[in-house]
């Protein structure tokens, strides 16, 4: 009875080829909207596809059920995805150390290094477009062991879970067109509100689990030893951790300054500044506060 079962499933006709051919047959640009649609799509060379999805078929129902009922959805185990989650890797990274590089400022430079500005700006316009994307990129349920698709369960997780801290992040490139207003600038309560909203951008650092993530995709693509891959995904952490920390460091110093005196004391950052944190003892802090106001 096995063998005419397996016999007979030998001899089941299927439709061959990708399904996204079966769904994009027609109208213009066909190989263009097959390649996009495929992006988004269950991609069986993603990393975790193979332990989510074990079988052909399960792979192929899979695809077949996000093309018929969530064509707009972003797949959790698709190439863009796995692309995308490269991306905000490093932009995290390059983002944490603009961070401490912004926090080391005194909150009432009005003059801060126009690169410095510049870098903040892009990295808070990739994530206002990692916030928007959320929104319609899927997650795999573990309890259930489902990849969840539909766009109001999706919106639903993410406004519950990191969207407030995303935009808070997000605060102070909000705010800077309106600090060039006039009458907003000479306002004392939004010009307060404008230097505390540097602070906001520290809670970046609830989204330091992402980083790992990508890493251990990177890891498996690429099949780098695990303990390399360890060792490095340590580093990683230990690097992003420590500059967070100057931060909370930097910031904790800044307040104190600007709730205690008139004086700004870091109108340019150099890596005195870095040294001061180190290595300066009560003693010798105001001697320092001194050399570094001849800038």
């Amino acid at each position: 009875m096995t063998n005419l079962q397996w016999e007979h499933q030998c001899r089941l006709k299927h439709k061959k080829g990708p399904v996204i051919n079966h769904f994009v047959d027609s109208g213009v640009l066909i190989p263009l909207r097959r390649t996009l649609k495929l992006s988004m799509m269950l991609n069986e060379n993603h990393p975790f596809c193979e332990g989510k999805y074990k079988s052909w078929k399960d792979r192929r129902s899979e695809q077949i059920r996000q093309l018929v009922k969530h064509p707009t959805t972003v797949h959790p185990f698709s190439s863009f995805q796995m692309y995308w989650e490269y991306m905000m890797c490093l932009m995290y990274f390059f983002s944490y150390m603009i961070l401490c590089i912004n926090s080391a400022y005194s909150w009432r430079t009005v003059h801060r290094a126009p690169s410095l500005l510049i870098l903040i700006s892009i990295c808070d316009i990739i994530v206002m477009a990692d916030i928007a994307k959320q929104f319609v990129t899927g997650y795999y349920n573990n309890e259930t062991h489902r990849s969840i698709l539909r766009l109001s369960s999706i919106a639903k997780k993410y406004i519950s879970t990191y969207f407030v801290f995303d935009v808070l992040t997000c605060a102070e490139t909000f705010l800077r067109p309106f600090a060039l207003v006039d009458s907003l600038s000479r306002n004392q309560g939004f010009a307060r509100f404008y230097r505390y909203s540097r602070i906001f951008t520290g809670l970046r650092i609830v989204r330091l689990p992402r980083m790992p993530s990508a890493f251990d995709m990177f890891v498996r693509r690429t099949n780098i030893k695990n303990s390399n891959a360890n060792t490095l995904k340590a580093l990683l952490i230990f690097v992003v951790i420590f500059m967070w920390l100057y931060f909370v460091q930097f910031t904790t110093e800044n307040f104190i300054e600007y709730i205690t005196s008139d004086r700004v004391r870091w109108k340019l950052v150099t890596w005195h500044r870095v040294k001061y944190v180190c290595n300066a003892k009560p003693n010798s802090r105001q001697n320092n506060t001194e050399t570094l106001n001849r800038y």
